[in-house]
């Protein structure tokens, strides 16, 4: 499981096939399975911030075409809600807050 989560994060980051929205949704699908699978919630939210984390520094890389930028910042929202939803620490609290702030910055 751990392989095909890397697959999916490198050709999302690397925005290997642009015009496959559909690669998207696979890879926040399969993240929520994965958290689903996990029993900490420490561990789920990683899970989530990680997922989140991918489409964000995809968004905000020049290299990458744009509406492949532009389709990851449609598709964040739903890795930081869940990580939201279970994040109960100080420390989660520190990395939506981070991650919210990249959010805000002008994409260049």
């Amino acid at each position: 499981m751990l392989d095909t989560s890397r697959s999916l994060a490198e050709r999302i980051r690397n925005g290997h096939q642009p015009d496959n929205g559909h690669l998207l949704r696979w890879y926040i699908e399969f993240t929520e399975e994965v958290a689903n699978d996990l029993t900490k919630d420490h561990q789920k939210f990683l899970c989530f911030i990680r997922c989140a984390c991918v489409l964000v520094n995809t968004a905000y890389d020049q290299h990458i075409p744009w509406q492949w930028r532009a389709q990851c910042l449609d598709y964040v929202h739903r890795p930081l809600f869940a990580a939201r939803s279970i994040g109960h620490t100080q420390g989660h609290h520190l990395w939506l807050k981070h991650i919210e702030s990249q959010l805000m910055q002008p994409l260049p």
